[in-house]
């Protein structure tokens, strides 16, 4: 699985690049994070809705096909870590890549936002976009740690149970082998020679 986090801005500070780097490093092979930064469409004297329909057209154009969207929208879903580690289970859990979207200065289209697969909110603060970056990515760093606990301890208590079982289905077999064996009978007698039955002469 992988998880795709689309972003309008294509520069950052060094400090929100550097913190973000930190934290994508961390993540195992088989949860791979990768970011995509597409252009912001230049304000000047544009309408809001030829920068929405320009800047999902770079979403859109970054987003592979089949995989499930989720946007970052101040009206989603709020979260906790807890939640989100249990959203971050669903989803690998369903196997599909999923992109996490990071609206621009005056957000997301708002036909876009509504036709994702999910709607989910960091914070109730107005935070720098830089800052949403490396929120999203130590949160989602945060939410899979406790995914990995939980599944590696679950996975031993199977282990320690299935091996109890085992032992105990042994010892059944055993006891129940024990249960019916019969002692051996004694072989029959060999069969008179020659001459030995009968009446004589």
């Amino acid at each position: 699985m992988k998880l795709l986090i689309v972003a309008v801005g294509q520069h950052v500070p060094d400090w929100a690049q550097t913190a973000y780097d930190d934290y994508a490093k961390r993540f195992p092979p088989e949860l791979k994070v990768e970011l995509k930064a597409v252009k912001t469409e230049p304000r000047g004297s544009k309408t809001v809705e030829t920068l929405y329909a320009a800047e999902r057209k770079r979403i859109e154009a970054a987003i592979p096909r089949g995989t499930r969207i989720v946007v970052l929208d101040e009206r989603g879903t709020n979260l906790t870590t807890k939640a989100l580690a249990q959203r971050l289970q669903g989803w690998q859990l369903e196997g599909d890549d999923v992109a996490l979207i990071i609206g621009g200065p005056d957000g997301l289209d708002p036909a876009f936002r509504q036709a994702a697969h999910e709607r989910i909110r960091l914070s109730d603060l107005t935070l720098p976009h830089a800052m949403v970056r490396v929120l999203l990515i130590e949160q989602l760093y945060r939410a899979w740690s406790p995914v990995t606990r939980i599944r590696g301890s679950r996975d031993t208590m199977i282990l320690i149970a299935f091996s109890a079982l085992q032992q105990r289905a042994e010892g059944i077999s055993h006891s129940y082998h024990a249960a019916i064996h019969l002692p051996c009978l004694p072989e029959p007698p060999p069969p008179p020679a020659a001459g030995a039955a009968g009446c004589g002469p």
